[in-house]
């Protein structure tokens, strides 16, 4: 497994996942991103989709920059400029060929992964999360 924590990137997942897979077809590949960093390489699910790199990608989104907000409202008390508009990540996977699965709660992921890994093309997976973490 690699997390590119030392890179300092956004958005890395996607396209590594999509290396991964095309590299090493008979293994099962899984990107886990925040909506926010998926934003910066969205277009890279044609690619996936076009290759037929049948990889997860699972998308916790919580509209906005979430370690953002958590280092300004412990440093100053709030936060701002850390909301973002996101698309609707499922729809536009349609629109690209992937198959969706939309959860209404993280605790329905465990079926969701078990549903993504039957599947031979790209599954985009979005995971509603909470504006603030506690």
């Amino acid at each position: 497994m690699h997390l590119p924590w030392t890179y300092g990137t956004l958005g890395s997942s996607l396209p590594m996942a999509i290396g991964a897979k095309v590299a090493f077809p008979d293994h099962q590949v899984a990107a886990l991103c925040g909506d926010d960093a998926l934003m910066f390489t969205l277009p890279e699910l044609a690619t996936a989709v076009q290759s037929r790199a049948g990889i997860m990608i699972v998308v916790c989104n919580d509209r906005g920059y979430g370690a953002m907000r958590m280092h300004q409202r412990r440093r100053f008390g709030r936060f701002i400029a850390s909301d973002l508009a996101t698309p609707d990540f499922v729809a536009v996977a349609e629109a690209f060929g992937a198959r969706c699965i939309r959860l209404n709660s993280a605790y329905e992921l465990g079926p969701a992964l078990a549903a993504a890994l039957a599947q031979t093309r790209p599954v985009v997976i979005g995971v509603p999360l909470a504006l603030d973490i506690p």
